[in-house]
Order: structure tokens, then C-alpha cells, then sequence
């Protein structure tokens, strides 16, 4: 059966997935339906976000990303003190020394970063390395078996195409 979720084996592991409007409501049905567990809902706020250029709606500024585990007693890993302490300095909302909130407010992907090509639901940089330093123990240059991280197909992924 097709559950629209990627298959996961390992109990082990975060499953990060941004969803915009359209699709979250149903990627969030199908993971409580596959007996995931929500950890947190994490806004990003695009502080440059594309004006709307049919001018008939609210300019799309944020996207969301749920943060899951497979099971409500698999393990997770959150690197508290990295999300804490560590330096953002392309978030103006992260104040020093003070706990990550669910907010994150990266601009959009920089022209050096769109080079490979262009698409209109890409991440930038400093998102991607935000969402490693909290969720994976490979920062601490102990890389575990079996942590899985991302759905490399949802990156780029808006919930309209395959």
C-alpha cells in the first residue's frame, strides 16, 4: 500500500519535511495515519520572499516543516546546546545565548547557491545546515548507524509534482 510517506526501516531517526499550504494538512494526516510521532512544527520565515504576482493573495512568506519520528518511542536526537549557543547570524529573530524557537527566519536561497540551477521551492544553504546541527549526531563527528535525516526527493519538493 502506497502511503505517500517515505519508507523508513530503522525506528532510529528524524523525518524533516517541508510542506507548503496546499499539501500540509494531508502530509500531516499521513503521518499520524503511519504512526509517526510529531516532535515540532518549525515555521521558516522568508524575510525576502517573492512578491505574489497575481497580486489576488497574501504573498507566500513562510514554509513549514515537520519534524517526526517514526514511532512515539523511537529515539531522536536534538542537539540542544549547538541550537542554544550556536551562531545564526542570518536569523534576526535567533537572540543570543536563548533557546531555538520554532521560527526560523532565513532569507531564500542566495544567487551563489542557485548556480546548479533553478527551482522554485529551493532551500537555502543555511536552512539545511540548521536542520543537520540540531537533529544529527554527525556534528559530534559520531556518526550513527542507522540515522536517517532527511527525504532527499522532498528538498525540492511542494507537494504538486512526483
Amino acid at each position: 500500500m502506497d502511503t505517500g510517506l517515505p519508507a523508513h526501516p530503522q525506528a532510529r531517526g528524524n523525518d524533516l519535511d517541508f510542506r507548503h499550504l496546499h499539501s500540509i494538512y494531508q502530509c500531516g494526516y499521513l503521518l499520524r495515519k503511519n504512526s509517526f510521532h510529531m516532535l515540532n512544527d518549525i515555521v521558516w520565515f522568508k524575510p525576502n520572499a517573492s512578491p505574489n504576482p497575481s497580486c489576488r493573495f497574501f504573498t507566500a512568506s513562510h514554509e513549514t516543516l515537520f519534524w517526526a519520528r517514526k514511532d512515539k518511542n523511537a529515539k531522536h536526537t536534538f542537539n540542544y546546546e549547538e541550537m542554544k549557543n550556536g551562531n545564526f547570524p542570518e536569523d534576526k529573530l535567533k537572540k543570543e545565548n536563548t533557546q531555538m524557537r520554532s521560527v526560523w527566519s532565513i532569507p531564500t536561497p542566495k544567487n551563489t547557491e542557485k548556480k546548479p540551477g533553478r527551482h522554485p521551492t529551493q532551500k537555502p544553504l543555511d536552512l539545511l545546515l540548521r536542520i543537520v546541527k540540531a537533529s544529527t549526531e554527525t556534528i559530534t563527528n559520531k556518526p550513527v548507524l542507522g540515522e536517517s535525516l532527511l527525504e532527499p526527493r522532498l528538498l525540492c519538493h511542494d507537494g504538486r509534482d512526483g
